[in-house]
């Protein structure tokens, strides 16, 4: 993936045609290891309106922001900004709050990730192909979902028995943390 040095240099109009903007923006004025920081009206964290700006240009099916968890104060609650942004673009947003002790690292290091769909685009038509599998797998919907045992793998089957997706690790975790009607 392409990753641009500058974004308040960066245009739509220079890039091929875009499917998901990923991305976070300082989080100096955010912090709270910041004292004096003025949160998205800061110089940094300001940059926040550069990357609402391209996503308005680009219109992705898809945005990635991520940064520090918001804290109460209301100027330094990136998400109170963010998620009316991008609602006004149409967009649907989930929030998510990872850290890295959940993904195996030694200390906490909290984030928090606002994924975001375009309501419109996401309608759009899936490809096709002369594979008959592979037009059974996105035709079908119909997949049954199996967990494999205590060690968090999570497959779903097509009708016929045969694996469309297996997912282990932090992929099953992501999975159950989605699914609050599964015990965790």
């Amino acid at each position: 993936m392409p990753i641009h040095p500058d974004i308040t240099q960066l245009k739509a109009a220079d890039l091929p045609p875009v499917d998901c903007v990923f991305g976070g923006f300082p989080c100096t004025d955010l912090s709270n290891a910041n004292t004096k920081g003025r949160g998205l009206k800061g110089d940094r964290s300001g940059l926040w309106f550069e990357m609402l700006r391209l996503i308005t240009e680009i219109n992705p099916t898809h945005v990635v922001i991520e940064n520090v968890p918001p804290t109460g104060n209301d100027d330094r609650n990136w998400i109170n900004e963010a998620q009316p942004a991008l609602k006004d673009l149409g967009y649907t947003t989930e929030r998510l709050n990872l850290s890295a002790a959940m993904f195996g690292g030694c200390h906490p290091r909290a984030r928090t990730f606002l994924v975001a769909y375009s309501d419109q685009k996401r309608r759009r038509k899936l490809p096709q192909s002369n594979n008959p599998s592979f037009n059974q797998r996105i035709s079908s919907r119909v997949f049954t979902k199996a967990d494999s045992g205590d060690n968090g793998e999570i497959s779903w089957l097509l009708p016929n028995g045969e694996i469309l997706r297996r997912s282990d690790g932090p992929a099953a975790w992501m999975e159950r943390y989605f699914q609050p009607d599964k015990p965790s």
